[in-house]
C-alpha cells in the first residue's frame, strides 16, 4: 500500500480478459477523459479505452504469457490534462492476473521530438553545404561524414566514401603513403593547437589532382575531431590570374614612352617609377633610387604635392597641370602631370603620368616672341600715321615761324615752341611704349601693379590700328586702383593679343566696335574686350585655349596666341573666359585674376 501511494504512475490489476480489479494512482489527471477512479474496478478495460489500444494490451499481455518477461507499449491518447504519451508495462501476478503500470511520457516524447527535429535541420543543413563535414576520433578515425556529390575530387574517390565505407578507416589513407603520412602529420599539429586552445584552426593543402583545399578544425572537449573541407581551387588560380595581370601590366608600364609613378597619399612614400620616370629625373632605373623616397622632395613646392594629395582624396583625380620639378642633382624642369586615385600593395596611392615640357615651354616662350614682332609688324601701320600728324603739326608750325620772322617773333615764339614740345613728347611717349613692347624680357618681374596703367600702355601702341580701321573704341576703367599680382609685360602681351584678335574679327563690318571694361568684385580683377565682330561658332568655342587651334585662313594665324595668354593667367593664378552669342553677333573675352591688395615680396622668374 506504502510503495502505491508513493508510485507516481497509473496502476492497474486485471483478469485475463481485461476486467479491472483494483486501480491506483496518486494523479487524477493520468486517467481517460470523463473517467473516474471509483467507476474503474469491475468494468473491463474493453469497453473503457479504443479498441486499438485494447489491442496492444491484448499482444503484450500474450507476450508475457509465452516469454514471462516484462512487456512494453507507448500510445497517445486524450487524458485529463489533455493529449498526452503513455507508456504501459505489462507482467504477470499469479495464474490469471496482471499488473499494467502506466506511465506519462509527455515530456520525453516532447523532448525527443525537438531533438529529432533539431537533428533533421542539421543533417539538411549538412547536406545542403557545398563542403565535405567529417567527424573523427582523436587519432583521425573516421565517425561519420558527409560530401558533396558536386564538390569531391573525382568520380573513382567518391565511390570510395560510398556507403560510409571509410567509416573506422583514417584520414587520406585512399591516398597514397607519401601523401597520407605528410597529411596526417600536418594535421595532427593543426589538431592539438584546437585542443589546447580550443579554437578553430585553418590549413590548405593540395591533393595529387591538382585540387586546393581549405580545412576548418575544431576539436570537441570529448575529443571528437569535426571538421569542413572547401574546394578553393578557384582562389589560387585567381591569386595566379592576379599576379600575372601584375606582371603584364608592370610590362607595359615599364615600356611606355612617358613617366609613371605610384605614391602613397598617407606618407608620400615613392612605391614605383618606371624607367622613364627615372629618366626624366636623370637617374639610373637599376639603382633604384626612388622606392622610399618621399615624392615631396621632388617638388619645387611641396606645397603643390599637399593640395594634389587632398584634391585626389576629395574628387579621385587631378586635371593635367604643369608643375615644376626637382631633380635630385638640383636642376629643375617642368612638366604635364596628371594624376588618378588608386590602390597599391595594399596602400592607397596616386597614380601619376607626366610629359617632359620644358622644351614645349621654350618654344611657346620662341612662339609668342614671333606673335609679338608680328604683332610690331600689324602696329606698324598705325604708328606711322601716329607719328606722321605730331610731325606734320610741327612742319606747320616751322612754316608759321618762318613767315612771322621777325615781325611777330615775340608773340609767336613762345606759343609754337610748346606745341612743337608736346608733339616731340608724344612722338617720344609712342617711341618709347613700341620699344618696350618689342625689347625681349631678360627677367619676367612679378609684382604688384595697377591695371589700369598696363591698359593705358597697350591703349598708345593700339590707337593707331583702331584708327587706320575706323574701329569706335571705348574704355570703362574702375575709378580706384587694380592691383594684381603678376609680370607687366606678360600681361601687355595677353591684352594686346585680345585687342589683336578684335581688330581681326571686326574687318569687312560695316559698324566696328570694341568696348573695354575693367572692374573689381568678389576679391577678383575682370578686363574684358568686347567687340561685335564675326563671333565664335559654339562647338569652336571649348578648342580656343588649345596650342595651334585656329580659326583664322591658312597662313594668317598660329593658334598660338590665345593658348599662350591662357598659360601666362594660369601661371598667376587666373583664367581666360571667352563666350560668343554665335557667328555674327560678337565675342568677349575676359581676363580673371585674383586681387593683390597686401603687400607680397617681390620674386623674379627666370
Amino acid at each position: 500500500k506504502a510503495l502505491l501511494n508513493a508510485n507516481p504512475d497509473l496502476v492497474f490489476r486485471m483478469k485475463f480478459d481485461g476486467t479491472i480489479l483494483e486501480e491506483h494512482t496518486s494523479d487524477p489527471d493520468l486517467l481517460i477523459e470523463n473517467t473516474e477512479i471509483s467507476t474503474t474496478e469491475g468494468n473491463n478495460m474493453k469497453d473503457m479505452v479504443p479498441p486499438w489500444l485494447f489491442s496492444k494490451w491484448e499482444k503484450s499481455r500474450d507476450a508475457y504469457l509465452k516469454t514471462s518477461k516484462t512487456q512494453s507499449y507507448e500510445y497517445a491518447l486524450n487524458a485529463r490534462k489533455g493529449l498526452s504519451f503513455f507508456e504501459a508495462r505489462v507482467t504477470g501476478s499469479g495464474e490469471d492476473q496482471f499488473y499494467v503500470v502506466i506511465r506519462d511520457i509527455s515530456s520525453r516524447k516532447k523532448a525527443e521530438q525537438k531533438l529529432i527535429a533539431s537533428e533533421e535541420r542539421y543533417r539538411t543543413l549538412v547536406e545542403s553545404l557545398p563542403d565535405i563535414t567529417i567527424r573523427t576520433d582523436f587519432d583521425g578515425y573516421y565517425l561519420d561524414y558527409h560530401i558533396a556529390q558536386d564538390r569531391f575530387i573525382d568520380q573513382k574517390i567518391r565511390d570510395k566514401f560510398s556507403n560510409q565505407q571509410q567509416l573506422g578507416k583514417q584520414l587520406w589513407s585512399v591516398l597514397d603513403q607519401k601523401n597520407y603520412i605528410s597529411l596526417l602529420h600536418r594535421w595532427r599539429k593543426i589538431r592539438d593547437r584546437s585542443y589546447q586552445n580550443q579554437t578553430v584552426e585553418t590549413f590548405e593543402y593540395c591533393l595529387p589532382s591538382e585540387v586546393f583545399w581549405n580545412m576548418r578544425i575544431k576539436v570537441l572537449p570529448n575529443k571528437e575531431v569535426v571538421m569542413h573541407i572547401r574546394d578553393v581551387s578557384e582562389r589560387p588560380k585567381m591569386i595566379l590570374e592576379i599576379q600575372n595581370n601584375e606582371k603584364r601590366f608592370r610590362q607595359m608600364v615599364e615600356k611606355l614612352p612617358v613617366p609613371v609613378s605610384i605614391t602613397r597619399l598617407d606618407n608620400h612614400e615613392i612605391l614605383y617609377v618606371n624607367p622613364k620616370g627615372y629618366e626624366i629625373y636623370g637617374m639610373d632605373p637599376k639603382a633604384s633610387g626612388f622606392t622610399g623616397k618621399k615624392a615631396l622632395d621632388y617638388y619645387k613646392d611641396a606645397e603643390e604635392r599637399l593640395k594634389l594629395v587632398d584634391e585626389i582624396k576629395k574628387q579621385g583625380f587631378v586635371e593635367p597641370i604643369e608643375r615644376e620639378f626637382i631633380r635630385p642633382d638640383g636642376t629643375r624642369f617642368w612638366g604635364m602631370h596628371s594624376a588618378i586615385k588608386t590602390e597599391f600593395e595594399g596602400f592607397e596611392a596616386n597614380l601619376a603620368t607626366m610629359v617632359d615640357t620644358t622644351e614645349l615651354r621654350q618654344a611657346r616662350g620662341q612662339l609668342m616672341e614671333r606673335s609679338r614682332l608680328a604683332g610690331l609688324g600689324q602696329l606698324s601701320a598705325g604708328l606711322a600715321h601716329e607719328l606722321n600728324t605730331p610731325l606734320a603739326s610741327m612742319t606747320l608750325i616751322l612754316e608759321n615761324l618762318n613767315e612771322a620772322f621777325p615781325e611777330n617773333l615775340v608773340q609767336e615764339f613762345p606759343q609754337s615752341t610748346e606745341l612743337i614740345q608736346s608733339q616731340l613728347n608724344r612722338i617720344s611717349e609712342i617711341v618709347k611704349q613700341m620699344l618696350q613692347f618689342g625689347r625681349e624680357p631678360i627677367k619676367k618681374r612679378i609684382t604688384i601693379l595697377d591695371l589700369r596703367t598696363v591698359v593705358q600702355s597697350v591703349l598708345i601702341l593700339a590707337e593707331g590700328t583702331f584708327k587706320q580701321q575706323k574701329i569706335r573704341f571705348s574704355k570703362n576703367l574702375h575709378r580706384s586702383p587694380v592691383r594684381v599680382r603678376v609680370s607687366r609685360w606678360q600681361m601687355e602681351h595677353v591684352l594686346h593679343n585680345l585687342l589683336n584678335n578684335a581688330c581681326y574679327a571686326l574687318r569687312g563690318m560695316p559698324v566696328p566696335e570694341i568696348q573695354l571694361k575693367l572692374e573689381k568684385r568678389d576679391g577678383q580683377a575682370f578686363l574684358e574686350v568686347r567687340d561685335n565682330g564675326c563671333g565664335i561658332a559654339e562647338h569652336d568655342l571649348p578648342k580656343l585655349k588649345d596650342p595651334f587651334f585656329t580659326t583664322k585662313p591658312p597662313g594668317e594665324g598660329t593658334g598660338l596666341g590665345l593658348s599662350v595668354c591662357h598659360g601666362y593667367l594660369e601661371e598667376h593664378g587666373g583664367e581666360l573666359e571667352i563666350s560668343s552669342p554665335g557667328p555674327g553677333k560678337g565675342a568677349s573675352f575676359c581676363v580673371v585674376l585674383p586681387l593683390g591688395e597686401n603687400t607680397f615680396p617681390i620674386c623674379f622668374q627666370q
